[in-house]
């Protein structure tokens, strides 16, 4: 272990959090204020997806990587939602965006889910010292000493959007195991609007039955969506079979946009 990484785990033990928060918010500030959308792992998809003037949801944001990036694409005109429930991720968020001067962007401090309700999350501890925000998800588990527990408030994107102005255009979701409840509580959105989606699974979408194969289920049976993951280079249809972390669903629309630009690997889904 170097001499860095031994003084982070003392001043992680033994620095009060109080103490530590304005030190976190400082370093996050600037290491994330320069990022640009050709920085993100999925360009050059995302910003053909999400022009001036657009809508985009960050659902799961953390410390707004993901909500810089999209504020900077819609533009003045557009229009970040932004949702992070975690009360200690949410305060460097609100101060990220605050130093970014993010003023299209709008912050709900809850999660994303089928229902209005509290749930209990619970956030492992590092064997280092301090939390693990990243792993952080809902939980109906027994409380145990190796995480911390807080309540949250869970809103539905039908309710927060049901008589919205202005429609949905692309909506990311990584919410760490919670994709089924965001996607079951937002069928009259999806339906209206026909969102582009980008979706982080925590349940592996080829297992019959489990929730990850849901989301497919809907979204592809029920709404009309293609399926397609990213090389890094190009997107590429989804097979049965092929296992990937994210997913791209998209609309006929979106795919013929995608195709102009030659990012489609194949042809996509007839319109």
């Amino acid at each position: 272990m170097g001499i860095k990484e031994t003084i982070k785990r003392v001043l992680l033990k033994t620095l009060p959090e109080p103490v530590l928060r304005p030190l976190k918010k400082a370093y996050l500030a600037r290491a994330y204020r320069n990022v640009k959308p050709e920085d993100l792992r999925d360009a050059p998809v995302v910003p053909l997806l999400i022009g001036p003037g657009a809508c985009a949801l960050d659902i799961g944001s953390s410390v707004g990587y993901y909500a810089k990036v999209f504020s900077d694409l819609v533009g003045p005109t557009g229009k970040v939602h932004v949702f992070e429930p975690l009360p200690q991720s949410f305060e460097i968020l609100q101060s990220n965006m605050e130093r970014w001067k993010r003023d299209n962007a709008e912050l709900h401090p809850v999660a994303v889910s089928d229902r209005s309700e509290t749930v209990t999350m619970s956030i492992p501890k590092k064997s280092s010292g301090g939390e693990d925000y990243y792993e952080a998800r809902i939980t109906g588990q027994d409380k145990d000493d190796d995480h911390l527990y807080v309540q949250v408030k869970t809103v539905t994107l039908d309710s927060l959007f049901h008589d919205a102005a202005h429609p949905l255009h692309f909506i990311k979701v990584d919410a760490m195991g919670n994709e089924l409840p965001c996607i079951e509580g937002a069928r009259a959105v999806i339906e209206r609007d026909a969102p582009a989606f980008l979706i982080a699974f925590y349940s592996n979408p080829n297992h019959e039955g489990s929730d990850g194969a849901r989301v497919f289920e809907i979204l592809t049976g029920e709404f009309g969506y293609g399926i397609y993951w990213f090389d890094g280079k190009q997107l590429h249809p989804w097979k049965p079979g092929k296992s990937s972390y994210r997913y791209f669903f998209l609309k006929p629309g979106h795919v013929r946009t995608l195709e102009a630009k030659g990012i489609l690997a194949a042809a996509g889904p007839a319109a």
